[in-house]
């Protein structure tokens, strides 16, 4: 199952202040997988692309931890839709006003991040 959410501001770690902007926010799941696949992306690119042990919810706050100890917050989260006719990067781009180019070539990047070929 693919989830995705429009984010306002991301911290990671131990960072006193929050990154703000507008995020992509995709979560992937896969019943058979212990993990969630978590892919972050800005207007300028990728950002963030791990799997996730364990993730926490609040309305609104989603904190995820990591394999490797480190955590990372998103906020403000707005549901989006992944159901498009065009294909899910087209709707995404569409409903956050991010260019498709650089959006599909991030997401590219965040599944090769996760296969571990990258």
């Amino acid at each position: 199952m693919i989830k995705a959410y429009k984010s306002g501001f991301i911290k990671m770690n131990d960072e006193s202040a929050k990154r703000k902007g507008n995020y992509l926010v995709i979560e992937m799941t896969v019943k058979s997988l212990s993990f969630i696949h978590l892919i972050i992306i800005s207007q300028d690119g990728l950002v963030f692309a791990e799997a996730i042990d364990s993730m926490t919810e609040i309305t609104g706050y989603h904190r995820y931890s990591t394999t490797s100890s480190t955590y990372i917050g998103a906020g403000e989260l707005i549901p989006l839709n992944t159901q498009d006719k065009n294909g899910m990067i087209e709707g995404l781009t569409i409903q956050l006003g991010f260019n498709y180019h650089l959006t599909a070539q991030a997401f590219g990047e965040g599944l090769l991040r996760l296969s571990g070929q990258l």
